[in-house]
């Protein structure tokens, strides 16, 4: 199988620079959903039961999404941002529920740690064995803890889209940017420059 994070129709609301073609950094994987993260900063939700892709997670035209966490404690998946409007330097993280995934609808989740002033050179980090987040602002030069919130589960959709690009085995497998095994399924999934994610099973 093979997924395409690059949409030139739906992405002409979002900054130019994030309509380019670009490599996988992250790939998560949460229930039936897999999540591909692009350098640019775009992040887009395939179902795979149909192997469609579901939406996009950036929420606003500005928003450069950073990094993803899949929190397996209470099935949630996190987001950790940032935005045009503020110069690309206050970390903003979002918590999104199935159900507006399913919706179409990835925006109507809620931010969390919005008490907190995360700018860089600050950071957000998880800790998957305990299903706790880390955050440290180099403002106060406070360390926080906090627990996960949220759930996201599998979409269900009919209609199968296809990427115009189609690689040959070698050709996937020769430009990895981004690597996730998932033990169940026991499938491989591969992300590359060209923003595709390959699926790989037995």
């Amino acid at each position: 199988e093979e997924y395409d994070t690059h949409d030139p129709k739906e992405m002409g609301t979002l900054l130019p620079y994030l309509t380019k073609r670009s490599e996988i950094i992250e790939i998560v994987g949460a229930s039936d959903i897999i999540f591909a993260l692009s350098q640019s900063g775009v992040c887009a939700a395939f179902s795979r039961v149909s192997n469609q892709r579901i939406c996009f997670l950036n929420g606003r035209p500005d928003e450069v999404i950073r990094s993803l966490f899949y929190n397996k404690n209470n099935d949630s998946l996190i987001t950790v941002s940032v935005y045009g409007s503020e110069n690309f330097s206050a970390l903003r993280c979002r918590t999104t529920r199935i159900e507006y995934i399913r919706r179409g609808k990835p925006d109507a989740g809620f931010p969390l740690f919005e008490s907190e002033s995360l700018k860089w050179p600050g950071f957000v980090e998880f800790d998957d064995v305990n299903g706790k987040v880390l955050t440290y602002s180099a403002q106060d030069s406070e360390i926080l803890t906090g627990k996960c919130l949220a759930k996201i589960k599998a979409a269900n959709l009919s209609k199968q889209r296809v990427s115009k690009f189609q690689s040959t085995p070698s050709e996937a497998l020769g430009d990895i940017t981004a690597l996730y095994y998932d033990e169940e399924r026991e499938e491989i999934y591969t992300g590359n420059r060209q923003g595709l994610v390959h699926v790989w099973s037995n």
